[in-house]
């Protein structure tokens, strides 16, 4: 008999969407491989020349049966510079590749973790204090951070229209752990089985504390598509 591959996946979307609550979840089932940010220049500091696609050719090939699954991470800002950017046409054209794009319904809460992360320098875990960090960003500003991401979101789902597409949004997976790792296991085709939440949410203030016009907020985006994101305190 000849060798039978693992299926092929990748989890995608914008950062702070609960990927690596989903990545940790995911490596506990023993017939799966996977690795997180491939495509961090920061984490993988020699990649920056390299070709992006053979990069992810030569991840998915070198891989023994041993596994039923395998797959990496990458978010959308990711793989964009000269050379690793080839990475995205070979993703696109790979529509055997199994896709999970994992997004966040609150976008404005997104944008306030991602804020959050990148003043305090810590992107997993709680054990810096951030209480002190907080925004008086003008509603304009927030208005074009989360346009930009619905576009983003929306350029995801269509660029792997053609493909196995797993959507799930990050209130989802938490709300319904079970309901959602069981599936996604049996999508990238493994025997699903119960799995813990390793990492805790990270941004636990209310929005309504890290913003210092949380109310001017509230009137601007009153009537809009992300009102609902803004309810009054």
């Amino acid at each position: 008999m000849g060798k039978v591959m693992p299926n092929k996946f990748i989890v995608t979307g914008l950062g702070r969407c609960g990927s690596n609550l989903l990545k940790f979840a995911l490596k506990q089932n023993p017939e799966l491989h996977m690795v997180g940010e491939y495509y961090n220049t920061n984490v993988y500091g020699d990649i920056e020349e390299e070709d992006g696609a053979a990069r992810a050719k030569a991840f998915f090939d070198d891989q023994n049966n041993r596994y039923k699954a395998i797959g990496f991470k990458i978010f959308l800002h990711q793989g964009r510079k000269e050379g690793l950017s080839t990475v995205w046409d070979y993703l696109a054209h790979q529509t055997e590749i199994k896709v999970i794009h994992l997004y966040r319904e609150n976008l404005f809460e997104r944008q306030i973790s991602l804020q959050v992360a990148r003043k305090s320098g810590q992107w997993i875990g709680t054990d810096k204090e951030t209480e002190d960090i907080t925004f008086a960003k003008s509603p304009k500003w927030w208005e074009r951070k989360l346009s930009k991401d619905l576009e983003d979101t929306a350029h995801i789902d269509s660029l792997f229209a053609q493909h196995p597409l797993y959507r799930t949004s990050y209130e989802s997976l938490v709300e319904n752990w079970e309901e959602v790792t069981r599936d996604i296991q049996e999508f990238i085709g493994v025997s699903p089985m119960p799995v813990k939440q390793k990492t805790a949410k990270q941004e636990i203030m209310p929005a309504s504390a890290r913003c210092r016009n949380y109310n001017k907020l509230v009137s601007y985006f009153h009537g809009t598509e992300f009102a609902w994101m803004f309810p009054k305190t």
